[in-house]
């Protein structure tokens, strides 16, 4: 008895050390990512804690280039083993806390053309995992970058849950976004997140940026994979709403959309650009077919209608054109404009 509580008050020097290696294995060998740890701690029996772990090399086509994770704390009951390893994941609770990661799908300047363009490759299934602890997430901060596109979250908590069915719950809120679309608007907002993840569909419900309440949802269909990725969401503001609905193959993408009474000055307020800066409302509604080998052949339709409109001096009380696109030829089929001098 008295050896086993020495040996139990001398776990931090005599097992750490050797349950450090052996997590940096484990995730070496599930993810392929090596990382180093820098403590192991806990009482072993319902806690752990591991400190200070930090991916090292990134792995060349993974965009998860930097995570710096200072502190993982995960609790459980090991008794729940004598009923079953499904009940003693459900008794997990793992918060991570200090995160700071960066996450990049741009490819170098010298990567093949095959990788930067090869054909779209819908996967076959999209099944959540089978069984999930609950996550914690706090204080994080993630740098997101894609080709014309950076942002980052900041103070970032999230929460994910798995219920009996098997959806997936995540709840995520940043008091900070930031956004930096290259060339056309850049900005900074609050946002808040909840997303429901299942076998058959992905859906977000709501999404929320900025306190005047920006709100949109959206959902993805799983049903039709490999073959199609079906897809619709919706915005709305205090005055103004917006739709967009289509199906994403391997070959083209499909979309019909619809705006209703958009502010121009509100969607134009972060372009970096003066010139790109608008005031008035905006309607449009139309579809697009693109082939992804050759987005240049598209086919389609669009109407717009422009109210109060004014831009760099031009004015126009109302606007309204009527375009379409056959093969990648477009042609203006309508155009009315109405200003305070004159009727076109």
């Amino acid at each position: 008895v008295i050896g086993g509580a020495l040996l139990y008050s001398l776990r931090n020097r005599l097992i750490a050390p050797h349950l450090s290696t052996w997590i940096e294995q484990q995730i070496k060998a599930e993810t392929g990512l090596s990382v180093s740890v820098g403590r192991v701690r806990g009482t072993y029996f319902d806690q752990i804690i591991i400190e200070n772990l930090v991916t090292r090399d990134p792995i060349p086509g993974n965009p998860l280039r930097r995570l710096d994770l200072k502190r993982v704390e995960a609790t459980y009951s090991l008794f729940t083993l004598l009923k079953s390893t499904t009940a003693f994941i459900e008794s997990v609770s793992v918060n991570l806390k200090q995160a700071d990661a960066t996450l990049d799908w741009r490819f170098p300047a010298d990567a093949p053309q095959t990788e930067k363009n090869g054909p779209l490759v819908l996967p076959t299934a999209f099944p959540p995992p089978d069984l999930l602890p609950r996550i914690h997430l706090e204080n994080a901060s993630i740098d997101l970058h894609t080709e014309g596109f950076s942002g980052k979250l900041e103070d970032l908590d999230a929460d994910l849950v798995q219920s009996h069915s098997g959806e997936m719950h995540l709840a995520l809120t940043a008091t900070s976004w930031q956004w930096n679309l290259s060339g056309v608007s850049r900005g900074q907002a609050p946002v808040r997140l909840d997303l429901y993840y299942t076998e058959k569909s992905i859906a977000i419900a709501p999404l929320t940026i900025g306190r005047n309440a920006l709100t949109a949802s959206a959902g993805i269909n799983l049903n039709k994979l490999p073959d199609a990725l079906p897809f619709s969401a919706k915005l709305t503001t205090a005055d103004a709403a917006a739709e967009i609905s289509g199906s994403l193959r391997s070959s083209e993408l499909e979309a019909r959309f619809q705006a209703d009474k958009l502010d121009l000055g509100a969607l134009s307020s972060g372009a970096p650009d003066e010139t790109l800066k608008a005031d008035g409302r905006v309607s449009l509604k139309g579809d697009l077919r693109i082939p992804l080998n050759r987005p240049e052949q598209l086919d389609g339709s669009l109407v717009v209608e422009l109210h109060g409109a004014s831009s760099r001096g031009f004015k126009a009380e109302c606007l309204q054109a009527d375009a379409m696109a056959d093969s990648g030829a477009i042609r203006l089929r309508r155009l009315d404009l109405y200003d305070p001098r004159n009727r076109i």
